[in-house]
């Protein structure tokens, strides 16, 4: 009985966060379709491809099908979002409308940070299992994918301060959120059911942020902004370098 009901909770886990992953890809398009990036910074995107990646290997390591498969499609998806933003930005700001909340060299470098710190976790992460073994590595491996949890689904309160000097809650996204919230309390169940403290207690805590950012979101609601400048450029090729 308790097998059946782990398997019910780890499917629905896993079904709650790839339609967690999978809902950036509404706002992007939105992004696509305006050619601007509006209020958005890449901050969560990066927080994404960071928390799949970290716990695509906690899977691996740990031989957890169900975190294996909903962060190889989160990973894929904040890729294509990351080079989506970085290319509308650039048009955007090149186009001589200022962006609102960020700059591209600022979102570059942001994405710059992101990749190296992949790298250097990847190394040591090889260090640690040649040397200490698998045990330690997958623990520390868990405390970090707790971490990049816990970053990513509270990134979007970074906009707090202004969404309540600005009562204006336009850059949450609520597709995002409904599922971000289900995902965290599906695998705080399943943690909890597993007896794996790396995965319920991280989720417990972005289940809080969650509801915040609903708080936040029903007390401000969302209004349009000022309406951007048209950029009639088509999108160009994502850069490979730094320059603005």
């Amino acid at each position: 009985m308790n097998e059946t009901f782990l398997t019910i909770i780890s499917t629905l886990a896993t079904g709650a966060a790839i339609c967690m992953f999978a809902s950036p890809i509404l706002t992007v398009l939105e992004m696509i379709k305006s050619r601007s990036i509006g209020v958005m910074t890449i901050t969560f995107f990066c927080a994404m491809l960071m928390n799949c990646y970290v716990w695509s290997m906690y899977g691996v390591q740990t031989r957890a099908v169900p975190v294996i498969i909903c962060n190889t499609l989160g990973n894929v998806i904040a890729s294509w979002s990351i080079l989506n933003f970085l290319t509308i930005a650039r048009l955007e700001e090149r186009s001589g409308h200022a962006l609102k909340s960020t700059t591209y060299a600022a979102t570059f470098n942001t994405v710059r940070l992101t990749l190296g710190l992949a790298i250097v976790f990847l190394l040591v992460m090889i260090s640690m299992y040649t040397t200490l073994g698998a045990g330690v590595t997958a623990t520390v491996n868990g405390l970090a994918g707790g971490c990049c949890s816990v970053f990513m689904l509270s990134s979007p309160l970074m906009m707090a301060k202004d969404i309540i000097k600005n009562k204006n809650a336009e850059g949450l996204q609520p597709v995002t959120m409904t599922f971000a919230t289900a995902n965290s309390l599906l695998w705080t169940l399943y943690g909890l059911l597993k007896s794996d403290p790396y995965i319920a207690v991280p989720n417990t805590l972005c289940s809080f942020a969650c509801f915040f950012q609903f708080f936040l979101l029903l007390r401000y609601g969302r209004k349009p902004s000022v309406a951007v400048v048209t950029i009639v450029e088509s999108l160009a090729p994502v850069p490979l370098d730094g320059e603005a």
